[in-house]
């Protein structure tokens, strides 16, 4: 938490440098919390995880679609600053949304959920 009166901060040495006031506050766009989709990057306006999957939204345009089409479960990371996060998803079955905001806009919803096959006794 950051106290308005103060200008200081503590963070740990691992996040030294790339956890910065401005981030902290919202200040900076630098930094932002981003899928990587190929070598296309897609600012995430809602990151979803929960036992039964993984839901991202986030906008794009029209030449950005192909990327996210053409992606597969393994193709998938995300950045949170300098870092970048790997997720494995190869149990989970991709499935999009894509709904036309503006004339070359989209607002995509791409979903990650659990393979729910399994053995049947009978």
């Amino acid at each position: 938490m950051i106290n308005q009166n103060e200008e200081r901060f503590f963070a740990s040495e691992s996040l030294q440098g790339t956890l910065t006031p401005d981030l902290l506050e919202g200040r900076s766009t630098a930094g932002s919390f981003a899928l990587i989709a190929g070598d296309q990057e897609y600012e995430l306006h809602s990151y979803d995880e929960g036992p039964a999957g993984v839901t991202m939204i986030f906008n794009c345009s029209a030449d950005m679609l192909p990327a996210i089409l053409d992606t597969n479960v393994s193709g998938i990371n995300l950045r949170c600053g300098k870092n970048e996060i790997t997720r494995d998803l190869s149990r989970y079955e991709i499935s999009w949304d894509i709904i036309r905001i503006g004339s070359s806009n989209y607002k995509v919803t791409l979903s990650f959920s659990k393979n729910q096959a399994g053995i049947i006794n009978g």
